[in-house]
């Protein structure tokens, strides 16, 4: 199987929208994941959508609660010390080991000179380790 978290280093170049190279990892899995592990994860999918966890989702704008959480060095990071520099653009993934996160992030990396433009910076935010946290900021360059 093929994609860029598992085989590839570096930044990726890739410009295409991001509907198209998740459609391409979609099939991907459909071909190469078991259909047990892909009904668990239907199963999650459609348990998460009937909590209605959507709803509760911050918009463009909204305020965000003051958090500290750890970098990719494991070192401690506020937001009131990532605010004192400018806005923030705040992505969250689920870690290094799903291709659409990496995928997002890819893309979002692409656009860093924009919002630097824009007085902001990129946050990423990941429930991963620091360690798996500093393997992605290395191998793609985040």
């Amino acid at each position: 199987m093929k994609w860029r978290s598992l085989e590839e280093s570096g930044p990726s170049q890739d410009t295409r929208p991001l509907r198209e190279l998740f459609a391409e990892r979609k099939a991907l899995i459909a071909r190469y994941v078991p259909p047990e592990t892909q009904a668990i994860h239907a199963q999650v999918i459609a348990e998460l959508k009937e909590k209605g966890l959507a709803g509760g989702i911050l918009l463009v704008g909204g305020k965000f609660p003051a958090f500290t959480l750890k970098d990719h060095n494991d070192r401690p990071v506020s937001s009131a010390e990532l605010l004192s520099k400018g806005r923030l653009v705040i992505c969250f993934f689920r870690g290094r080991w799903c291709p659409f996160c990496v995928g997002q992030l890819e893309a979002m990396n692409l656009i860093v000179p924009q919002i630097e433009q824009a007085r902001a910076s990129l946050i990423a935010i990941s429930p991963q380790s620091a360690k798996q946290s500093f393997f992605m900021h290395d191998q793609h360059k985040l």
